[in-house]
């Protein structure tokens, strides 16, 4: 699949992403998917024909229903948000290859692949303790989302939110000793469509919350030296950028004030 894509421009309430649809190295169709401002998806239905079957993307984002298994093979598979191991010799990451997300991780030298987790839910956002001994990772499988934590062999999940709210995106401290995430406890508590970024340490004791924003702070990323913390915040606009704070939340600052959507930040 080769996608094409572009973002709203200022004053824009839309733009488009336009992908071709390559089959056994033919070209099958096109595709086009409607964007908000920030990037959201607002439209997600158009349907493909392909020279033995028909695929339709459906509503949900990334979901698709295929008739085809070759198309199959060719298009719904997704393998995302990669990370390196400390000692830079494998990689995790969140796939559907099994037909949920779920974690693996693959040998760089050997291209060896090995999947960690098959929960129902899904499960994704993987990132490598610093000493490579550990993963954090989110999960849906209790429910909304929780963080676990696990071996880097995938023995020894656990969860370590244990609530009715969801945690999300988790990071490790550069000395292993805690987890940094986002959460919407806020909205939970009636603060509405707020989602914060959180702290506790990597047994999942001693919560603390970073942030006390109205808007929605995603993706956090320590520096190396834990002082700063950066992060993807949503404004009221609906425009995505990157902010860089102290580690306590305090002096925040937007070091990427762009009308495109910016997000995903890391030291």
């Amino acid at each position: 699949v080769v996608a094409h894509s572009f973002a709203a421009g200022p004053g824009e309430a839309s733009a488009s992403v336009a992908f071709t649809i390559d089959v056994a190295g033919q070209t099958a169709g096109t595709a086009e998917l409607d964007l908000g401002r920030g990037g959201e998806p607002l439209v997600r239905r158009q349907t493909v024909q392909f020279p033995e079957g028909v695929m339709r993307v459906v509503e949900r984002y990334s979901d698709v229903e295929i008739e085809l298994p070759r198309a199959e093979l060719a298009t719904r598979v997704t393998n995302a948000y990669p990370a390196y191991s400390p000692d830079g010799a494998w990689i995790a990451y969140m796939s559907n290859a099994d037909g949920d997300f779920d974690i693996y991780v693959m040998n760089l030298a050997e291209g060896v692949r090995r999947q960690l987790t098959d929960a129902p839910g899904r499960d994704g956002t993987p990132a490598w303790s610093p000493d490579g001994s550990r993963i954090a990772f989110q999960s849906y499988r209790d429910g909304p989302s929780q963080v676990y934590v696990m071996d880097a062999d995938g023995e020894n999940q656990r969860n370590l939110s244990n609530g009715p709210w969801n945690d999300e995106h988790p990071t490790w401290s550069s000395d292993g000793k805690r987890i940094l995430f986002a959460s919407d406890r806020p909205a939970r508590d009636g603060e509405e469509g707020n989602i914060d970024l959180y702290e506790m340490r990597a047994d999942g004791s001693d919560v603390r919350r970073i942030t006390t924003t109205p808007e929605v702070e995603t993706y956090p990323s320590w520096s190396p030296d834990g002082s700063r913390i950066a992060c993807r915040k949503i404004l009221p606009d609906g425009d995505w950028e990157v902010v860089v704070m102290r580690a306590d939340g305090s002096d925040a600052w937007n070091v990427a004030p762009h009308p495109a959507a910016d997000g995903w930040p890391a030291w």
